[in-house]
């Protein structure tokens, strides 16, 4: 297929799988392992194509493309390589950089706090992937804590590009975005039925609610009891749940989470928020303490 030329797969034996760390749906699993020629350690996303479900092959191919153009940002996850596996059944593993984290990892898992200038640490490098992605025409159309991996060097980097639209297309049909696939609490008020258009502000107001995550005294994903559909972040959800949040952090929230998705402006007009510019500054990613591993799920056998 085109997503694959120019590739040169590796062997199954040039990699050796550790343990299972993460499954994105009953045909991906993500494993830990390590190149047996370098010794680096790595990410294995493996698919199971034996059924080809063409919606599916689809969101393989375009997660291939995208991370192609996407290939030089120290903010979004690099594909380092691919392993094509002959058998019963057809497997494909996608080689990335091995991160240690994912943001929901620390924030649900491990309920860690941060500090007001780690969160201006990690938000600062979100929004300058994102704006890095919207400069190359690729809306991602999924951010949320689970794609955004945490390494413990303090790095943060997007992953899960799925999804991925083009910005010269942003109407639903031709985009094959699916509203359906963002968690519910990241959800776009134009991915409704109603709003059947949307663009890169989408991502925007996963921003937005990914800093309220971050700036909360206990995950707001495990705290708000929401219906399907509905905005977690409306004018009273806003005042329950932002209250203790810094002063600089309100006008940001607002901008990232309005109904309108013109009045989100841009990644770009977000790193420019007073927000980064009001002390405490954001610290530098070497200075975050490393957290503890991620647990394994399953050995590998």
């Amino acid at each position: 297929m085109d997503a694959i030329k120019g590739w040169s797969p590796r062997s199954s034996n040039s990699f050796e799988i550790l343990h299972k760390i993460g499954q994105d749906s009953s045909r991906c699993q993500v494993f830990k392992g390590r190149d047996i020629i370098t010794g680096k350690i790595v990410a294995l996303k493996k698919i199971k194509l034996h059924t080809w479900e063409p919606e599916y092959v689809e969101e393989m191919a375009r997660e291939i493309l995208v991370l192609n153009r996407l290939d030089s940002h120290p903010n979004v996850v690099k594909l380092e390589g691919l392993v094509l596996i002959h058998g019963e059944p057809l497997s494909l593993y996608l080689v990335f950089e091995y991160m240690e984290h994912s943001l929901a990892d620390l924030i649900i898992t491990h309920q860690i706090k941060f500090t007001e200038s780690q969160v201006k640490c990690y938000m600062h490098q979100l929004l300058l992937g994102l704006e890095y992605c919207h400069s190359r025409g690729v809306i991602h159309g999924n951010i949320n804590a689970f794609n955004l991996l945490i390494s413990n060097k303090g790095i943060l980097k997007i992953a899960g590009f799925g999804k991925a639209a083009s910005i010269n297309f942003p109407n639903r049909n031709e985009s094959g975005m699916v509203s359906e696939a963002v968690p519910v609490l990241y959800r776009a008020p134009e991915f409704s039925s109603y709003h059947p258009a949307y663009s890169s502000a989408a991502d925007l107001w996963g921003v937005g609610c990914i800093l309220a995550e971050s700036l909360a005294t206990k995950p707001i994903i495990q705290t708000l009891q929401v219906e399907e559909h509905c905005n977690p972040y409306n004018k009273h959800g806003r005042r329950k749940n932002f209250k203790g949040f810094p002063p600089s952090s309100l006008t940001l929230l607002k901008t990232l989470l309005a109904d309108n998705p013109v009045a989100r402006q841009s990644a770009s007009a977000a790193l420019a928020n007073k927000f980064f510019t009001t002390s405490p500054y954001a610290c530098e990613p070497s200075s975050i303490l490393q957290y503890p591993p991620r647990k394994t799920i399953q050995e590998a056998k």
